[in-house]
């Protein structure tokens, strides 16, 4: 299985066990010890992940990537997991991601579930506005 990442300007994915460890190691769980698909960064998260150990599917390259993708996190910014399989960050799904983080992360404190229908509106109109487009 695999987790994809989406912060406000990076995705990463990690798969099998490099995906176990940053959600064990890494990622503050809610109340209940679970972790949350949408996570509130603090620096614990990111002196967390510069502390991780190589090996067990952690590389110096997956370790960059994440230490890389928190850089662009202030204290409080929500960032979105899923498993998601993007191959195209310019796809229209990752696009779609990380306008959801954007919702999110505006000022708004809009919940997760509140940004993702703000988002699909979104995508719908520019759907509706396309086709009209390729009509004429």
């Amino acid at each position: 299985m695999r987790l994809s990442v989406f912060t406000n300007t990076k995705l990463f994915t990690l798969e099998d066990s490099a995906k176990d460890i940053f959600m064990n190691l890494v990622l503050t769980p809610d109340d209940n010890n679970q972790v949350m698909p949408v996570q509130e960064f603090d620096e614990m998260m990111m002196l967390r992940a510069k502390n991780l150990s190589l090996g067990n599917g952690i590389d110096e390259l997956i370790k960059n990537e994440i230490i890389e993708a928190f850089e662009d996190l202030k204290e409080g910014d929500r960032f979105l997991m899923n498993q998601a399989f993007i191959t195209n960050i310019e796809s229209a799904e990752a696009k779609y991601y990380w306008r959801i983080v954007a919702l999110m992360n505006d000022g708004s404190k809009r919940s997760a579930t509140e940004a993702q229908g703000i988002a699909r509106m979104g995508e719908r109109e520019f759907d509706v506005r396309y086709k009209k487009q390729e009509e004429a």
